[in-house]
């Protein structure tokens, strides 16, 4: 199984798009080019950047995450601890804790 996926571009068109370039089309937009000339030249979808254009679904792609990245890092670094002093724990029992 592989450790960190990283999906290749090009095979799916939803999210297929760099943030720079989104914010590239935003400002050619405000200086004067037309909504769907600045999404072909930046290789944007032209639905995704009226729909930041407008202000909606402004937030990143999918489910929201149950915990921070704090609680995570914390969470594991008290596994490594309590694994350490002898007590494993298995993936049941972690998501309890969790």
């Amino acid at each position: 199984m592989v450790r960190k996926y990283e999906r290749t571009p090009g095979l799916r068109k939803y999210g297929d798009y760099n943030e720079d370039n989104l914010l590239a089309v935003m400002d050619a937009v405000k200086s004067g080019i037309s909504k769907k000339l600045a999404a072909i030249v930046y290789k944007v979808p032209h639905t995704t950047s009226v729909r930041r254009l407008l202000g909606r679904n402004i937030g990143k792609i999918g489910h929201l995450t149950v915990s921070t990245a704090e609680e995570e890092r914390l969470i594991t670094e008290t596994l490594g601890i309590v694994s350490h002093w002898g007590f494993p724990l298995t993936k049941p029992n972690i998501r309890d804790i969790v």
